[in-house]
C-alpha cells in the first residue's frame, strides 16, 4: 500500500506539468504547444470554445469598445487578456471586471486608443449596475423639503473620467482629452433602466454630503462654504438639483419615522 501510494506522489509532478501544458495551449494555441500525448484535435476543440465563451461575453459587456477597435486588434486584446491575466476570481461572471483590471494594470499597447479603459469601465459600470441586487430608496409623496435628510441610492454611481465616453462612437473616437473632465452619474431608475446623468464636480460633492448630513440645508450650507459661493445661490441650486436627483431615484428623502403612541395613557 504504501508503495502504491508513493508510485502516484511520484507521477504527480508529471500530470500537473500535462495540466499546465494543457491550460497553456488554451490560453494561447499560437504561443504553447499541444501538449505530448493529447490529440491535437481535441485540443483545438477546447481552444476555440473556451475562446468564443470569453470573447462573446466580453463582446456583449463591452460593445462600444468592441466596436471601437479594429477587428484584429480586439481579437489580439481578448487573447492577450486570456493568455497573460491571471484571475482573482474563479467566476464566470466576473470575466468582466478582470478584464476592466487587466486593461488598467497590465495592458500596454501603444496601439490601443487612449480612452479604451476608461470607455471599459463605463460600459462595465452600466451592466453591473444592471445585474445589481440592491434596492433603491423608497419613494417618498412628500413635498421636497431641504430639512429633511436624503438617502443616496445605492444604484447610483457618480464617475468621473478624463474622456468624454458617453459620447465615444464610430464617429467619434478623440485622440487626446479635452480640457474639462467628464462627469456623469449612472443610475438604475425604478423602471430597472440603467441611465445616465451629466454632471459635475460640485453635483458629486454634494453627493457624499447628503450621506453624511442631517439634512439637505446642511449639506448644502458646506458645499458654499467648501466652493467659496454664496449659501443663498447654493441653496437655490441645490433645491433645483435635488428636485432632478430625486425624479431620477437617485436620491429619495428620509421619511421622519411616525410618533411613538403612547398606549394606556390616563385620560384627563
Amino acid at each position: 500500500m504504501t508503495e502504491a501510494r508513493a508510485t502516484a506522489g511520484d507521477r504527480a509532478p508529471g500530470f500537473l506539468a500535462v495540466q499546465r501544458a494543457f491550460a497553456a495551449h488554451i490560453r494561447n494555441p499560437d504561443r504553447h504547444p499541444v501538449p505530448a500525448g493529447v490529440d491535437a484535435q481535441h485540443m483545438a476543440v477546447y481552444a476555440r470554445l473556451v475562446y468564443r465563451n470569453i470573447e462573446g461575453f466580453l463582446a456583449r459587456t463591452f460593445p462600444t469598445a468592441r466596436k471601437a477597435l479594429p477587428e484584429a486588434h480586439w481579437h489580439a486584446a481578448v487573447r492577450d487578456f486570456i493568455d497573460r491575466h491571471t484571475s482573482h476570481s474563479p467566476y464566470f461572471r466576473d470575466i468582466s471586471t478582470e478584464f476592466l483590471r487587466y486593461l488598467e494594470t497590465e495592458r500596454d499597447v501603444p496601439e490601443d486608443p487612449p480612452f479604451l479603459a476608461e470607455l471599459c469601465h463605463y460600459e462595465w459600470a452600466r451592466t453591473s449596475l444592471t445585474q445589481s441586487d440592491e434596492v433603491l430608496p423608497p419613494a417618498a409623496d412628500d413635498a421636497l423639503s431641504l430639512d429633511a435628510r436624503f438617502a443616496v441610492s445605492p444604484l447610483a454611481w457618480p464617475l468621473h473620467y478624463r474622456f468624454p465616453v458617453h459620447r465615444i462612437g464610430a464617429d467619434f473616437q478623440p485622440e487626446a482629452p479635452p480640457d474639462a473632465p467628464t462627469w456623469l452619474i449612472v443610475y438604475r431608475d425604478r423602471d430597472d433602466r440603467v441611465r445616465r446623468l451629466e454632471s459635475n464636480a460640485a453635483t458629486t460633492r454634494l453627493l457624499g454630503l447628503l450621506a453624511e448630513a442631517g439634512s439637505a440645508r446642511q449639506a448644502l450650507t458646506t458645499l458654499a462654504d467648501e466652493l467659496g459661493r454664496d449659501r443663498g445661490q447654493v441653496l437655490r441650486f441645490g433645491e433645483d438639483t435635488l428636485r432632478r436627483l430625486v425624479s431620477a431615484a437617485v436620491v429619495a428623502p428620509i421619511p421622519d419615522p411616525p410618533e411613538a403612541v403612547v398606549v394606556g395613557a390616563a385620560k384627563e
